[in-house]
């Protein structure tokens, strides 16, 4: 099965990179599939991103499929977060799916 491509900015790559060297994040269950997708993800500068594609600090959409409840929510690096209910980490599970 052929995944989708990923489009991410050079300056998310970049930062996400430097948080999964941290010790703290390393290990997270999410930090390997994150590596994976950063390593097959075609990097753009910041202001070639089309505006469909969800990078850092983008507020999106979603529906939880376990529960059919749409939630709206803005993707920020792990020390971004203050809020749950309107902020989601890129190292929680459907914070990197967004991403990738």
């Amino acid at each position: 099965m052929t995944r989708p491509t990923i489009i991410i900015n050079e300056l998310d790559a970049e930062r996400i990179d430097r948080l999964l060297e941290q010790p703290a994040f390393a290990s997270s269950p999410v930090a390997d599939a994150l590596n994976d997708e950063l390593d097959r993800a075609q990097m753009l500068a910041p202001e070639a991103m089309p505006h469909d594609v969800v990078s850092m600090n983008s507020t999106v959409r979603f529906r939880d499929l376990s529960n059919g409840e749409e939630r709206v929510r803005t993707l920020v690096f792990p020390s971004q977060v203050t809020d749950s209910a309107t902020q989601l980490s890129v190292l929680a599970p459907v914070g990197a799916a967004l991403l990738a």
